[in-house]
């Protein structure tokens, strides 16, 4: 029974390793997370339930990167551009965990610590520590009222939505109210939330790169219910 509770573990920890590298990989060479993590997978022996955990992962952080660089500023008292790349990715997928998939915080810092070492950042483990730590005290909804504090509207709604503020701006303009950006918004993060799920439901393997022209089919026939606007949106979903 240990033993089986063990690899179960390690295994964990080797999807968070995974998913680590396809983050880093994504942000060292610009690339594009719905061509790179399928490349990854596809050369990792992994259980469809960790190839869902992984991609689960990749596409939560990096849908809702600027809330948590935003949540790791604050906790760190520190620009996310002062963090080195592996820390501050560390940092980025951890807060998903923490805050929208409700990891226990025990598992969750310990992973991050333990991810510091693997990938050669060992004399960063108890700052990640440390900031895993504060990040943990407060739940997501906490994080983004703290955060709002003092801010204008497109910063509000760029916070509690998780995108660029620029993007906000250009939902203003075009509906010209601000309940009627919120709902969009709305709209678009529950579009968001039905695709990841989809994603994860998906075979961990095909050939010839089919798992792309099968995504790429699934999000445009989902997003083909909202404005001409989200479909490009939601075909990058690196974003």
């Amino acid at each position: 029974m240990a033993r089986g509770v063990n690899h179960r573990v390690d295994v964990g920890f080797e999807s968070r390793n995974l998913a680590l590298a396809v983050l880093l990989k994504i942000e060292s060479q610009c690339g594009y997370a719905n061509l790179v993590l399928p490349a990854e997978l596809g050369k990792a022996n992994l259980e469809n339930r960790d190839s869902a955990f992984v991609t689960e992962i990749v596409y939560g952080t990096l849908r809702q990167r600027n809330l948590y660089d935003e949540i790791i500023a604050s906790a760190a008292k520190r620009s996310v551009k002062k963090i080195d790349v592996v820390p501050l990715n560390i940092l980025r997928m951890t807060a998903h965990q923490l805050l929208t998939l409700e990891t226990p915080a025990h598992a969750a810092v310990d992973s991050a610590v333990r991810l510091t070492v693997r990938n050669k950042s060992g004399s960063a483990s108890g700052f990640v520590n440390a900031i895993s730590r504060r990040i943990s005290e407060r739940s997501r909804s906490e994080w983004i009222s703290q955060l709002c504090q003092g801010r204008n509207q497109i910063e509000q709604l760029s916070l509690t939505f998780a995108h660029p503020k620029w993007i906000v701006e250009k939902y203003f303009e075009r509906l010209g109210s601000w309940d009627a950006v919120e709902r969009e918004l709305s709209a678009e993060l529950s579009t968001q939330e039905i695709i990841g799920r989809w994603l994860q439901l998906q075979p961990a393997k095909h050939a010839n790169g089919q798992m792309i022209v099968d995504i790429s089919r699934e999000i445009l026939r989902i997003s083909r219910r909202f404005s001409g606007q989200l479909v490009v949106f939601k075909i990058k979903v690196h974003i």
